[in-house]
């Protein structure tokens, strides 16, 4: 996810974990620049652009400092984080009981390059619009996996822990929410091309 991230290795997660636990201020505060960024990534790519991110990273750092004592070091710290942000984005979604708009799959990576002239920026915008309106059909519960997976790259026995639903599960649900997402394609080109 995120370069900060990166650059700690589990060691280094588990001695700050340990500090944090123990109240060390300072400790704290490099676990949450290190994951400050990551946490709000994985609730932008959930939740969609939204102006409640902010606040939900807030609320994440808030039970990661409220379970820090749990925390248990049988998996990374990330990974651990990576759980919590599911959660409160699930929460937040249950909560709101409204329509969401899917992440900016700009945030994915540049599928355009920044010197494409103009006609090809927005060609890539359109592609991505279709997209966000063909993710925005399927269940909460295939989508969530589809994004995971496949934009954030997550392997499925993680997706499994984090979802906490079995492995065979998350290969379903990923086989047809791809399904899905061609059919809905399909539709919006077929709608498109109507006189």
């Amino acid at each position: 996810m995120g370069d900060r991230r990166d650059q700690l290795s589990a060691e280094e997660e588990l001695e700050l974990v340990r500090g944090c636990a123990g109240g060390d201020p300072a400790c704290w505060h490099r676990l949450y620049l290190s994951y400050r960024r990551d946490a709000w990534r994985i609730l932008c790519r959930i939740l969609g652009p939204s102006q409640d991110l902010e606040d939900l990273v807030q609320t994440v750092f808030i039970k990661v400092h409220r379970s820090l004592g749990r925390f248990e070091g049988r998996s990374r710290f990330s990974t651990w984080l990576y759980r919590i942000c599911v959660h409160v984005a699930m929460d937040h979604l249950r909560r709101k009981q409204r329509r969401r708009e899917i992440a900016d799959l700009e945030a994915a990576g540049p599928l355009v390059h920044p010197g494409a002239d103009p006609s090809e920026q927005a060609m890539h915008r359109q592609a991505v619009s279709r997209l966000q309106r063909a993710l925005a059909k399927l269940k909460e519960a295939k989508r969530n996996v589809l994004i995971l997976h496949d934009l954030m790259e997550v392997p499925a026995d993680e997706i499994g822990r984090l979802l906490d639903i079995p492995v065979p599960t998350v290969r379903t649900r990923l086989f047809h929410a791809r399904r899905e997402l061609a059919r809905q394609l399909v539709r919006q080109k077929r709608d498109r091309n109507r006189p």
